[in-house]
């Protein structure tokens, strides 16, 4: 799941993404999942338009996943942040500024098993800071259990790709 900062951000991660899906001849799919319509290069972007490829009945995105094993990835721009309860949701990509409850409800997107092959998660955030996600969940929960050994190299040129490619504003 790749949480955007905006609708436009949506659209663009979208192109993006299915770009290098077919660049690199890679199966698998995407949908996007934001509301209206957005603007972007003297074209116009609405859901079910850039879905229908991926989704041609148009099926609510939420029964997507357990009806084709190849969609993937969901981007996101205001929805399914809360009471979204997908369990095959195992990464999740934070390209918005989330704080407090909010950062704790849309992380916990992750947060349902899916034996035998969900076993853990993994959230990269290209926004917020390690310690206002922490000080968000532990807000509402006692023990909150951290993994920093992520080399940030790594992180910065997945960034730098995404800069570049004008994903990432």
């Amino acid at each position: 799941m790749v949480v955007t900062s905006s609708r436009l951000s949506a659209v663009k991660y979208k192109l993006f993404l299915d770009e290098e899906l077919k660049r690199r001849n890679l199966k698998w799919k995407s949908l996007v999942a934001f509301s209206g319509q957005i603007n972007y290069n003297n074209k116009s972007y609405s859901e079910i338009e850039m879905n229908r490829l991926n989704n041609p009945k148009n099926i609510k995105i939420e029964d997507c996943f357990n009806l084709n094993n190849d969609i993937r990835f969901l981007i996101v721009a205001n929805k399914f942040q809360v009471g979204f309860s997908e369990s095959l949701l195992h990464t999740m990509f934070l390209d918005k500024a989330v704080s407090g409850r909010n950062a704790v409800q849309t992380i916990s997107r992750l947060n349902r098993i899916h034996p035998p092959y969900k076993k853990d998660t993994l959230t990269v955030d290209f926004t917020n800071s390690y310690e206002s996600i922490i000080n968000a969940f532990r807000k509402y929960q006692d023990v909150v259990e951290s993994h920093k050994n992520v080399d940030p190299k790594d992180l910065f040129k997945l960034k730098d790709e995404l800069l570049k490619r004008g994903v990432l504003h």
